[in-house]
């Protein structure tokens, strides 16, 4: 797969995330903007009709309006860009419990190049951290160009230059790229956002 390909199906899964994200608001907030219903009443001579007493539902207790998920707040976007440091902070410890601690247990991961995606946390630390040759990462560089969302979910994209050194034939190699990425972030009850899809993609790698 060319690079171009997986640049435009990185903007096509964001617009899809975007399109998802606006329609949930939307539903949530038509949800709680509806009321209960009228009683209609029609006078036909001296007689009453009262629709409301043809309703076999009219003595249960109204169920209170599903709550507004309204835009993401300041608290929100902290969170979100506290949630996105720990992750960088975790791999620079080479911390992969701190790794994985970001994530919810359902996360999936989209790698770059079109590869298969892995899903769940046993499948993730599988993929990221099967014992191999020893592995430094020496720099991440990840910045956040754009958050948004409702107070539930939300997306966060932007660039994740990384440096890693690895032993080879006994000799310490430096390797190097820049790239992009898009996570899908979830509010849990408690607060606290987590990465529940993190998709990249990956520039030139450079080997010193």
């Amino acid at each position: 797969m060319t690079r171009a390909k997986v640049v435009q199906q990185f903007a096509v899964i964001l617009a899809v995330i975007t399109f998802v994200v606006a329609l949930s608001a939307a539903a949530d907030t038509s949800s709680a903007r509806t009321g209960s219903a009228s009683t209609i009443s029609a006078n036909t001579g001296s007689a009453n009709t009262d629709f409301a007493n043809t309703n076999p539902a009219k003595n249960e207790t109204p169920k209170p309006a599903a709550p507004v998920s309204g835009s993401l707040t300041v608290n929100d976007e902290r969170a979100i860009k506290a949630t996105i440091e720990a992750y960088r902070a975790a791999w620079l410890n080479n911390d992969d419990k701190g790794v994985l601690s970001t994530f919810t247990p359902d996360a999936v991961l989209m790698p770059a190049h079109g590869a298969k995606a892995v899903v769940g946390i046993a499948a993730i630390r599988k993929y990221w951290f099967t014992p191999g040759p020893p592995v430094t990462i020496n720099e991440l560089n990840i910045t956040v160009d754009q958050i948004s969302g409702n107070t539930s979910l939300a997306y966060v994209r932007g660039f994740d230059g990384v440096a890693w050194t690895i032993t080879e034939n006994g000799k310490p190699r430096k390797h190097s790229h820049p790239g992009t990425y898009l996570n899908v972030m979830k509010k849990l009850p408690d607060g606290s956002w987590y990465i529940q899809v993190h998709m990249w993609d990956d520039g030139p790698e450079k080997v010193e």
